[in-house]
């Protein structure tokens, strides 16, 4: 009951903010429209605009100030500026169109009303990427070969699930879980950032982020490492309950079709990206297959042949969220090469490393949205080759 309280004047919290930001965005367009000199036409645009801006800015401030002294969190100002942006150029492209460019001198207005259309299609273009795309989840295969695994071994199916990294378990999170089942995975990777959510959206969804777990589980063994958004005492809670192997600086071997697979796993190091013990674990391991799991890309910067790693497996990037044709991830959040950053199977100087765009996205600390840039259910197929002599 006090959660279902909570969560209630939570979103009463979050939808009055907005409610006010248009409401002074509407008083603004008010203004304009009622400008009687068409000579300050243009002026009048970019003086709105500005003090929309600033209204903007105060608002924020005052939602990260009382929210946190709510208890609900903050907004980030990267949050801030996504929604400004989201919130202004459109109302400024209305304004421009409807008040404005009929007023102003004839070689300024085709210029105005181009400026405008660009304002206008930043409306739905933010509506694609906050409604649409971070749900439509991108199922993507591929193969992978293994030089110490037999060629004539059954291939074996692994399904990468990353930075889940949401606050609770919704209709979302059970049609990734029906893709899953779908798949019919041998092995289930999850490299990292898992629950991201206030303490009292934890306690709220505690149970089924178990639930979660354990149905992951029941589909084919799973194995994960720790992420950086990932709260030690409340991870290895929810995953002990769960019974699933969370793997901090540990390596585990299991059999599939006959192969010996070893799954390294680290724990998140924020002054470096793994501890180098556990290469050794993986060196020297009678296995036919090694696989590490590392949340962050970085650790391939540092892995060398003589780690014997077949496959490292990272999230963390996201794929960017938002990304540019022809250029990528506008951040790449990892040192590793903006197309390795952006996902999918690369070779990093001489070792193969596979990022996931993840299936989440970030929600406290960065605007939740996706552009260009679909959540991903990763599946690689590991096959077998003729081991070197």
């Amino acid at each position: 009951m006090v959660g279902n309280m909570r969560e209630a004047l939570f979103l009463g919290w979050s939808w009055t903010w907005v409610a006010i930001e248009v409401a002074i965005l509407i008083v603004l367009y008010r203004w304009l429209i009622a400008a009687g000199n068409p000579k300050l036409g243009l002026l009048r645009t970019i003086r709105a605009t500005f003090w929309a801006g600033v209204a903007s800015a105060v608002l924020c401030v005052a939602q990260a100030t009382l929210g946190q002294m709510l208890g609900f969190g903050r907004l980030s100002t990267l949050t801030a500026v996504v929604l400004w942006t989201a919130a202004v150029p459109p109302v400024w492209g209305m304004v421009t169109l409807v008040s404005v460019v009929r007023r102003l001198p004839s070689p300024v207005r085709w210029p105005a009303r181009a400026a405008a259309v660009l304002g206008l299609l930043a409306a739905p273009a933010c509506a694609y990427a906050t409604l649409v795309e971070p749900w439509w989840v991108e199922v993507t295969r591929t193969d992978v070969v293994m030089s110490g695994m037999p060629a004539d071994a059954t291939a074996i199916k692994v399904v990468v699930l990353a930075d889940i990294q949401t606050n609770r378990v919704g209709n979302y999170e059970r049609r990734v879980l029906d893709l899953v089942k779908t798949e019919k995975p041998d092995l289930l990777l999850l490299p990292g950032d898992f629950f991201q959510c206030l303490a009292w959206q934890f306690e709220r969804s505690h149970d089924d982020f178990v639930e979660l777990l354990r149905s992951l589980k029941a589909i084919a063994p799973v194995f994960a490492c720790p992420g950086n958004i990932d709260h030690p005492g409340q991870t290895a809670s929810i995953f002990a309950e769960a019974g699933v192997r969370l793997l901090r600086d540990e390596t585990e071997i299991i059999e599939i079709h006959g192969v010996r697979v070893a799954i390294g796993g680290t724990e998140f190091y924020r002054q470096g990206p793994y501890d180098p013990a556990l290469l050794h674990q993986l060196r020297y391991v009678n296995a036919d297959v090694r696989l590490l799991m590392n949340h962050t890309p970085d650790a391939v910067l540092r892995a060398t042949p003589a780690d014997r790693v077949d496959l490292i497996v990272s999230g963390h990037t996201h794929g960017g969220q938002v990304v540019l044709p022809g250029f990528g991830p506008l951040l790449k959040a990892s040192s590793v090469p903006r197309a390795a950053a952006a996902g999918g199977l690369h070779q990093v100087g001489q070792q193969p490393i596979y990022v996931s765009r993840g299936v989440g996205m970030e929600r406290l600390n960065a605007p939740p949205l996706r552009f260009w840039c679909r959540p991903e259910l990763a599946v690689l197929t590991l096959r077998g080759t003729s081991r070197t002599p």
